[in-house]
């Protein structure tokens, strides 16, 4: 149905559609996000803090997820993992991109179709 042609296009890097109702569903593409780490990339999200003092612990630092063997200890790092993976959804429609370089400066206003119009502007 249309959750696996999105699913397929998520996965496929391409882009991320509404929901018939215009609406996304921003629980379900963070998962797939997830999912498409690799379990090296998924466990990192399981460890302590970024910029923390890195703890002598071993057990704290999974090389991956799925390599623990105690089935409750590895359901604890997945749970972790999956709560601090976050992703940030912009909605972008005006950019205005300036070279200097060049001397050239580019605005591009994103229509309601999700085509763009570009105007070269005086930089």
């Amino acid at each position: 149905g249309r959750r696996d042609e999105r699913r397929e296009s998520i996965a496929a890097g391409g882009p991320v559609e509404p929901d018939a109702c215009g609406e996304m569903d921003t629980e379900f593409i963070r998962e797939q996000a997830y999912l498409n780490h690799s379990p090296v990339i998924q466990a990192w999200y399981a460890w302590p803090a970024p910029g923390r003092v890195r703890l002598s612990d071993p057990s704290l630092y999974p090389a991956t997820i799925p390599q623990i063997d105690d089935k409750a200890e590895a359901e604890k790092y997945e749970a972790n993992a999956r709560r601090n993976y976050v992703l940030v959804f912009v909605d972008i429609n005006k950019v205005d991109f300036v070279n200097l370089d060049e001397s050239t400066r580019t605005q591009y206003v994103r229509r309601g179709d999700t085509s763009w119009s570009i105007t070269e502007v005086n930089p």
